[in-house]
């Protein structure tokens, strides 16, 4: 650290600079002003960018399947965007690792924390989905094989 009025350098441990009297304390107060300005600064831009990455991810999860459904359609016509519509066929997986890299690259941002948090419990509710979808699909499908399938279907179309 150097003296404010003299540009001596200082030791940590001193309170007035030796070569001209200068207060030390005000010298140490203004150092730390600027290192607060600086973080500050760092912050802010640390945080735009995991907004950004955040606002991305959510976009590919709520944008991708009808942009996906979009470049299908149009390489039925075109026939070259067919790959587009792959891509776009994944969203769900690069919104959720999208979110993963924000939460992983930027660990105090709450919008990074919260959109982890919320793409977990969509990611339970769906293998909970899966799993009930499985297990009544099984009791009825074994009901039909323990009874007359004709009739029950008659029976589910009336």
């Amino acid at each position: 650290m150097k003296c404010k009025n003299c540009n001596h350098e200082l030791n940590e441990n001193v309170n007035y600079c030796p070569e001209c009297g200068q207060k030390v304390d005000e010298i140490k107060v203004e150092v730390t002003k600027k290192e607060i300005v600086n973080e500050e600064k760092r912050i802010n831009k640390n945080m735009s960018n995991d907004t950004f990455f955040c606002v991305l991810s959510l976009l590919f999860l709520t944008v991708g399947s009808s942009l996906a459904t979009f470049f299908y359609q149009l390489a039925e016509k075109v026939g070259s965007l067919e790959i587009l519509g792959k891509v776009f066929t994944l969203s769900p997986f690069i919104a959720f690792a999208l979110a993963i890299y924000a939460k992983v690259k930027y660990p105090k941002s709450k919008f990074a924390k919260v959109l982890f948090i919320v793409y977990l419990v969509l990611i339970v509710l769906a293998i909970l989905y899966i799993v009930f979808v499985v297990v009544a699909c099984y009791f009825i499908l074994r009901g039909c094989t323990d009874s007359n399938l004709g009739y029950i279907l008659i029976n589910l179309i009336k």
